[in-house]
């Protein structure tokens, strides 16, 4: 029997997820509160939050502040195809793509995810998207 830590009720240890870091091998937290914590939307937002944050410190050396001022710095548009953040910021994409050299590590500006994917998807090869380009403009788009 163990009480968990956040409703304070006492339940069978199989009401808890293992966790070898405790000396009784189980969470402080049942899995019934767990769960109530994970699926709350303001607890997901803060965790996506701090995970956005130690994930560009980590990657790329950047704070929040320094992507916002980047964001100021292209016009808040994609620095590729100029479309303005509020066209392209939504609920599924919050933040733009911190794009970077990948042999360097530089940062060279923030794409929304589309251009950010072509990019990619072309090994960040200017002759590849050009020839792209090429082949629409020849054949046809949309556009």
């Amino acid at each position: 029997m163990k009480t968990c830590n956040t409703c304070n009720e006492t339940k069978e240890l199989t009401e808890y997820h293992k966790a070898k870091v405790n000396k009784d091998g189980h969470e402080n937290r049942c899995k019934a509160c767990k769960q109530a914590w994970q699926s709350d939307p303001a607890q997901r937002a803060a965790r996506a939050r701090r995970s956005w944050k130690y994930s560009i410190k980590v990657n790329y050396g950047m704070t929040p502040e320094d992507y916002y001022k980047m964001v100021e710095e292209q016009g808040n548009k994609c620095a590729a195809c100029d479309t303005p953040w509020e066209e392209l910021v939504n609920h599924v994409w919050e933040r733009w793509c911190v794009d970077h050299n990948h042999n360097t590590g530089e940062v060279r500006g923030l794409l929304c995810n589309g251009c950010n994917a072509a990019a990619g998807h072309a090994q960040d090869d200017p002759k590849i998207l050009r020839g792209i380009a090429n082949y629409l403009e020849d054949r046809g788009y949309y556009g």
